[in-house]
């Protein structure tokens, strides 16, 4: 089992963001009549803020995790995966839905909307992302 260098992650998680970006822009825009050149700035300052907030957590939660178990990560238990994506998420979440707020000029009830379809569009590239890369699971992205 070979695994992908530093760099190589980098260019998997630029390329995946952008490809996120590409669906998200004319949706967003369409959701909630913006023009393409003003929902580009606001999804880039949140997709941006979930991709640094998604490198931070993960490191966090491996060394949270290493102090509670001194297990490495490929020891953990079967579950842990699965609760360090739904928890990033959820995090994410947190920190998206008020940057909606702010630069996206929305509501609450809309700014949370659009926190969620954006989360679950992300999701939806990271499940279909897995089944193309023939593991026939979703990557692991934060």
């Amino acid at each position: 089992m070979s695994t992908r260098s530093l760099a190589g992650r980098f260019f998997q998680t630029l390329f995946f963001e952008g490809a996120a970006l590409a669906l998200a822009v004319p949706l967003y825009a369409l959701a909630f009549d913006a023009r393409g050149g003003a929902a580009l700035p606001v999804l880039l300052a949140v997709s941006a803020a979930a991709f640094l907030w998604a490198a931070l957590y993960r490191v966090l939660f491996d060394w949270f995790h290493w102090h509670l178990t001194r297990r490495p990560e490929a020891l953990r238990a079967a579950g842990t995966g699965l609760l360090r994506r739904i928890s990033g998420r959820a995090t994410a979440l947190l920190l998206t839905f008020p940057l909606l707020i702010w630069l996206g000029a929305l509501g609450p009830r809309e700014a949370l909307l659009a926190a969620l379809a954006l989360a679950g569009l992300h999701a939806g590239l990271g499940v279909a992302t897995g089944f193309l890369r023939g593991r026939g699971r979703p990557t692991a992205l934060c």
